[in-house]
């Protein structure tokens, strides 16, 4: 039986995901999010699939620290997942988003790893789980802020990675979603939109095979790589 801590998971594909999980294995969930009476509400779903104990508590990714505390005492973790995230509504020269955005998007994740990674090298693997996003792997000029956080995520998961090498039973994957259809994205029209149920079955599956990082649909893989290697002086003129 696995112990499932979830962060973030009220969002929708981190409800996809633990409903999967849930139908996948009875499991002991651990939920964290902002609405309890959503995650109560989430609780009593996955139950119902097969969850076998559900614990809420709430999470608030600007108290990360005070959160920690109040999660109790877990002696093992088989899967940490990291689902939370915050879509900044300027570009650029607020000095307020860019504190949310590095916060919740980038500062809480690695306060979290932090937390647990005592537990995994204690049992000597499991499985860390953490949704960025495609936007971290060039900057944008509609997504500055959002993309430096989703960045400094990725090179901090790196390495990690590089770090934990010698523990070959943990497993720290990089879940790279492109346009997803979300509460979050509400309103905006972005391309080839993914659901949260196919991305969730993505990563399902990258779980099961150990991989390191996950592009969501696949495609975004090439997508990305076909971004990067675009020259600066060509990438500063373009509009998108």
């Amino acid at each position: 039986m696995k112990n499932i801590v979830c962060f973030g998971a009220n969002s929708d594909i981190g409800k996809a995901l633990l409903k999967i999980l849930a139908e996948f294995e009875a499991s002991n969930f651990f939920l964290l999010s902002r609405e309890i009476t959503q995650l109560n509400s989430l609780a009593s779903e996955l139950k119902l699939i097969g969850a076998k104990n559900v614990e809420v508590y709430e999470f608030d990714a600007l108290k990360t620290d005070e959160a920690l505390k109040n999660l109790g005492k877990i002696d093992r973790v088989d899967y940490l997942l990291i689902c939370h995230g915050y879509l900044p509504k300027y570009k650029f020269f607020s000095e307020e988003e860019l504190e949310l955005v590095f916060r919740i998007n980038c500062l809480s994740v690695i306060k979290i790893i932090e937390y647990f990674i005592p537990i995994f090298k204690n049992q000597k693997g499991g499985k860390i789980v953490v949704i960025t996003s495609v936007a971290g792997d060039r900057g944008r000029k509609k997504l500055g802020y959002y993309s430096a956080a989703k960045a400094g995520v990725d090179a901090y998961l790196s390495a990690l990675r590089q770090e934990m090498s010698d523990y070959r039973e943990l497993q720290i994957l990089t879940v790279k979603p492109g346009f997803v259809k979300t509460k979050m994205t509400e309103g905006l029209n972005g391309p080839f939109p993914a659901s949260p149920e196919d991305v969730a079955e993505d990563i399902l599956k990258a779980m099961i095979k150990n991989k390191n990082i996950l592009y969501t649909p696949w495609f975004w893989r090439f997508i990305m790589a076909f971004i990067k290697i675009i020259p600066e002086s060509v990438f500063k003129r373009l509009n998108f």
